[in-house]
């Protein structure tokens, strides 16, 4: 489906670009300092202008492109599986002019799979028999390329609203290879601004700005009302959404209404669950960094430098700016 994209969105935090939903800026948050004064304003932030965050860009158009370019977009992470991006391929980007790097960076990697020796045995032999009959569909071959992590996630997430804090956990034990992949560049590459995208913008993305956010020194309560953004963000195409999910998955099903908001939905709430799964399974966001992605102290201060700036914050407050960006 062809999702109508808007912009009508408040900016700052979303940020223009034709043929990408749900793009915006996470820089400009307050950071968290032992110097700061009791109930002052902070004097440290997220830097701006080097990490974005959207919905797929498959359908990026030639004024899309133009405007990534201009904000010197260099890298795009995308953290869908293989099976998935094979099927949008991302034309503009893909082109040979267009500058623009795309790194594969999937949370559920193919060959991340936690069956048993006996189950994968099964499977093969399933496969091979589906092979040489041809009676396997292209949906179930794709199918049998998604991580059993994966569909395990998926149910959740369609489970309905408190299926949601389930499915971010299994995305926060998959994210570390994902993320390392991300902070090496950075560690590479610290001044040049990048793209993290999955689906929706909403999920995985949410999952991977939170540990960033939480590395950084961002409190809980704006980490949660940045990730309820994506509620906003996708406002302006939700009923596509809707229509597009269910004509795909529930072939004609009455779902519940609950179970619908959760498609497009981006409650807060979600987002605390994580932090506090974040915290009782690993202690911390730089704890999580140490022990998932396997970087050391230095790789890590290096890190923070590179995404904490001593400028006066933008303040937000459900998702409205109150201070001047």
């Amino acid at each position: 489906m062809m999702y109508k994209y808007q912009s009508t969105l408040p900016s700052p935090p979303f940020i223009d670009v034709p043929g990408i939903a749900n793009f915006r800026d996470i820089g400009g948050y307050p950071v968290q300092s032992p110097s700061d004064s009791p109930g002052g304003r902070p004097t440290r932030s997220i830097r701006r202008g080097l990490i974005f965050r959207s919905g797929e860009p498959t359908r990026l158009t030639k004024s899309g492109m133009q405007k990534l370019q201009s904000m010197g977009v260099t890298t795009i992470f995308d953290l869908r599986s293989a099976a998935e991006a094979m099927k949008d391929v991302h034309a503009i980007i893909e082109s040979d002019g267009s500058r623009i790097e795309r790194i594969s960076a999937p949370i559920f990697a193919e060959d991340e799979d936690d069956d048993d020796d006996e189950e994968k045995d099964v499977r093969r032999g399933r496969a091979k028999k589906d092979a040489s009959t041809q009676t396997e569909t292209h949906e179930a071959a794709e199918n049998t390329k998604m991580s059993k992590a994966y569909k395990r996630c998926a149910a959740h997430m369609h489970s309905g609203v408190d299926g949601t804090s389930n499915g971010y956990r299994e995305i926060l034990h998959h994210a570390g290879r994902a993320l390392r992949t991300i902070l090496i560049h950075l560690l590479s590459n610290p001044s040049d601004p990048i793209l993290l995208h999955c689906k929706l913008g909403r999920d995985r993305t949410g999952v991977i700005i939170a540990l960033l956010l939480s590395l950084a020194g961002v409190s809980d309560d704006i980490i949660a009302k940045e990730y309820q953004l994506t509620e906003v963000g996708l406002g302006p195409m939700r009923e596509e959404i809707v229509a597009d999910v269910l004509g795909r998955e529930r072939d004609g099903e009455v779902v519940p209404r609950k179970k619908i908001d959760c498609l497009v939905g981006a409650r807060e709430k979600n987002c605390r669950d994580l932090l506090n799964v974040l915290r009782r399974d690993f202690g911390s966001g730089e704890c999580f960094v140490r022990e998932k992605c396997g970087l050391h102290d230095g790789d890590v201060q290096a890190i923070k430098r590179t995404l904490v700036v001593d400028v006066v914050p933008c303040h937000y407050a459900g998702g409205v700016v109150e201070g001047d960006c």
